[in-house]
């Protein structure tokens, strides 16, 4: 179940970024980070923490590709069975960039193994898409990210679930 959302975003070229929940997070549920660089750094470190010391899986490939004069890095990661009480997270890169990121709670998830299946895509035009993720598991959420950095508009990153619950495995 969803429980909060938090957005920060960096108007100049930052090395991290601090997002804090307005209410506290609730012990043993899951953080889940959408997050979007726009640097010329072609892969970046991500440190991610926060101040109840959970831990963030940041092995989930990271997707690329290259817009305008930057590349648009676009990253999730999660902390599963998390320590509760009021939060604020820590987004580090190993180089100043613009940084987005969106941070969701959710209660009711898969504590041990929270990631069923990833998959990534990159393009260029105004009709984006994601290549096929297959899900196992029953009460799962689909959770993305989709970021822009247009020449003629200020970039934006779009993260969260879908509106439904998926309730039975199969292909999405």
């Amino acid at each position: 179940t969803f429980i909060q959302k938090k957005t920060a975003v960096s108007e100049i070229d930052v090395s991290s970024i601090d997002i804090q929940f307005d209410a506290n997070i609730t012990a043993g549920n899951l953080i889940v980070i959408g997050i979007l660089t726009l640097t010329t750094l072609a892969t970046p470190n991500f440190t991610i923490t926060d101040d109840l010391n959970n831990d963030y899986d940041t092995t989930l490939p990271d997707v690329s590709g290259g817009l305008n004069l930057r590349n648009a890095i676009g990253k999730i990661v999660y902390a599963k069975n998390v320590t509760g009480g009021p939060c604020t997270i820590t987004v580090g890169l190993s180089v100043s960039s613009l940084i987005m990121c969106c941070a969701c709670e959710y209660s009711g998830m898969n504590i041990t193994a929270p990631e069923d299946g990833n998959n990534q895509n990159t393009g260029s035009d105004s009709n984006p898409t994601s290549n096929i993720v297959t899900i196992s598991e029953t009460n799962e959420i689909l959770f993305g990210v989709l970021g822009t950095d247009n020449i003629f508009s200020t970039p934006v990153i779009t993260a969260g679930l879908s509106n439904d619950r998926f309730n039975h495995p199969g292909t999405i």
